[in-house]
């Protein structure tokens, strides 16, 4: 067993499960107590769609720093006394598990709209080692998952690629499959998928979660996920109809980062990947509070090569059937901190459509070599939206009815960013490629015809 392995530890998030108490009316004097009335017990029935193992949604995502740290989560179908993760570092040999650490993991029920209660499990582990392939399982007693592998982050600036999906939503086992499988035979090795919101349809139909973890097989029990947290995510934000509050399953299946503002930790959050700094934004409410922190993040990340900035809702995008209103309500707000701390590159989803901007300071074209920033939208699924000409003089590229995956790589002074069309056509291409001072140059690659 290695010296780094023996001092795994988990850092647990303890959750608080609010019991409610049954209190009798006073009885009168002389009469008998009256007798407890029982709480009523969750309906714990095993979901027909639970494998024979009892475990399901394993999936990988960073509460922490991605070189020393890795949250795992999974279901099961009835209360496990011992929910455990086995991690040994992997190895040819397999016989690699005769090192592996035992650790415990925090169990949160969560009661699906049928009435059923699951169980979701987590595990944060972290005093990992940089640059370094584990492998894992979960299970508990007899019922285990299968061997799985996850690489550590490294602590300095290398070169990794990472996939970036926008909205998949609907349709998701029969049309979303297939751009899952498509990106990674695309991308070479890539590290991690960044999904742009919208994950499902409805954030409370626990059948389309089911949906969306069958479309990706196994992938998320190896690639971790990003998330940023859409519309469609969260209550209220889907009808406009009261507050944005976020989706049960949310902080049931993804371990995110908690150092974003109060009351937004795991939706705002910010980490480091090997040079890149990556925020993700709620742009569903609290804007105001939220540029304020970005500001703070950006200011206190010098040390960063690059900035991406991911966000839901678009700032500038040629979208759908929208009015441009909202998109200049959120102007308002972020321009100038982006602006401000010359972001690299801002990731959008929700409008159904692609388009992808030329480098923009405070709301207007500039040369390629200015300081500016480049805004992208993409979609993943089959819900799609016509273009429309908002900010067509902006955009170098646009195109509607098209499913696609962008694979960005970053290799030391060079961004360079691909979408591809779900049938392998290269959509839009373009690199940034920065001097020594830090000043970026945007040039355009090669692209197919719309």
């Amino acid at each position: 067993m290695t010296k780094n392995l023996s001092r795994l530890l988990v850092a647990v998030l303890c959750s608080r499960l609010t019991v409610a108490a049954v209190i009798a009316a006073e009885p009168a004097p002389g009469a008998a107590p009256a007798a407890p009335v029982p709480a009523a017990k969750p309906k714990i029935i095993k979901p027909a769609d639970m494998p024979a193992a009892g475990i399901d949604r394993i999936l990988l995502t960073w509460a922490g720093d991605p070189a020393t740290s890795q949250s795992i989560t999974w279901r099961t179908g009835e209360p496990s006394t011992n929910p455990l993760v086995e991690v040994a570092v992997s190895s040819a040999n397999p016989k690699f598990g005769t090192n592996a650490v035992t650790v415990a993991a925090v169990t949160r029920p969560l009661t699906r709209s049928d009435g059923v209660t699951v169980f979701y499990h987590r595990v944060d582990l972290t005093n990992l080692t940089p640059a370094t392939i584990y492998a894992y399982r979960v299970g508990h007693g007899k019922d285990w998952s299968e061997w799985n592998q996850f690489r550590t982050a490294a602590r300095e600036a290398q070169p990794f690629s990472f996939i970036y999906l926008g909205d998949v939503q609907t349709h998701l086992k029969p049309l979303c499959s297939r751009i899952f499988r498509a990106a990674m035979l695309k991308a070479a090795d890539p590290r991690f998928i960044l999904h742009l919101g919208d994950l499902v349809e409805a954030p409370e139909k626990d059948k389309l979660w089911a949906e969306w973890f069958e479309a990706a097989g196994w992938i998320f029990r190896t690639l971790p996920s990003l998330p940023v947290p859409g519309n469609h995510d969260q209550y209220g934000a889907i009808t406009k109809t009261n507050e944005a509050v976020l989706s049960q399953y949310w902080p049931a299946q993804f371990s995110l980062p908690t150092n974003g503002p109060a009351g937004l930790e795991g939706m705002t959050y910010f980490l480091n990947y090997q040079g890149v700094l990556f925020v993700s934004l709620n742009s569903e409410r609290d804007l105001e509070v939220q540029a304020q922190w970005l500001d703070k993040v950006l200011t206190e990340n010098k040390r960063r090569s690059w900035t991406v900035v991911s966000i839901h809702a678009t700032l500038f995008s040629s979208g759908g059937k929208r009015t441009p209103d909202a998109q200049v309500a959120l102007q308002k707000v972020f321009l100038p901190v982006i602006d401000k701390h010359k972001v690299d590159l801002v990731l959008q989803g929700h409008y159904h459509i692609y388009s992808r901007s030329h480098k923009l300071q405070g709301g207007k074209r500039v040369d390629p070599k200015a300081a500016g920033t480049v805004y992208c939208t993409s979609v993943a699924g089959s819900k799609m939206y016509p273009l429309n000409p908002a900010y067509d003089e902006l955009m170098s590229r646009k195109g509607d009815y098209i499913q696609l995956f962008q694979i960005i790589s970053v290799d030391g002074k060079t961004l360079r960013y691909e979408s591809w069309s779900v049938t392998g056509d290269l959509f839009d291409s373009f690199s940034l490629v920065k001097d020594e001072a830090g000043a970026s140059e945007l040039v355009e690659g090669r692209a197919v015809k719309p």
